[in-house]
């Protein structure tokens, strides 16, 4: 059943391919696709990069500390809280090699906690998801 309320999705990242994977469990189920969080380091993969702009990615700069980037990401996470969208918010700040969690990526649940107590949405469903499989694709070869 689709929430009538903004939707946060909380996946690790394990490899570039969960969060396809993600976005294609929604197509094949007819769901609105989510807007993803994606970290920096996706523009140099150029197919994924491809793919998830076509998918609705925000790119994110973790080092980028100035309060103007900060106003503008408290902004654009207003407007898709406004909106009711599904907004994919990883925990790791980058994927992991290993198969372990990551440092935590703060930025975007900065903005949704900001968002929330503004009033922007009264109720935002976070949802945890993690994807698990035996050996990650791009791990150590």
């Amino acid at each position: 059943e689709v929430s009538k309320n903004p939707v946060l999705l909380v996946p690790t990242r394990k490899s570039y391919i969960d969060m396809i994977l993600l976005g294609y469990i929604f197509f094949a189920n007819g769901l609105k696709q989510p807007y993803f969080s994606t970290p920096h380091e996706y523009l140099q993969v150029k197919l994924i990069n491809r793919v998830f702009k076509f998918c609705g990615s925000f790119y994110i700069q973790e080092d980028n500390n100035s309060a103007l980037y900060d106003k503008i990401l408290k902004e654009y996470i207003s407007i898709l809280i406004s909106d009711k969208q599904t907004i994919v918010a990883t925990i790791e700040n980058t994927r992991s090699k290993s198969g372990m969690l990551g440092k935590l990526n703060p930025k975007v649940f900065k903005a949704v906690i900001h968002n929330y107590f503004i009033g922007k949405a009264k109720d935002i469903d976070i949802i945890p998801v993690t994807i698990n499989y035996d050996r990650i694709l791009e791990g150590e070869t």
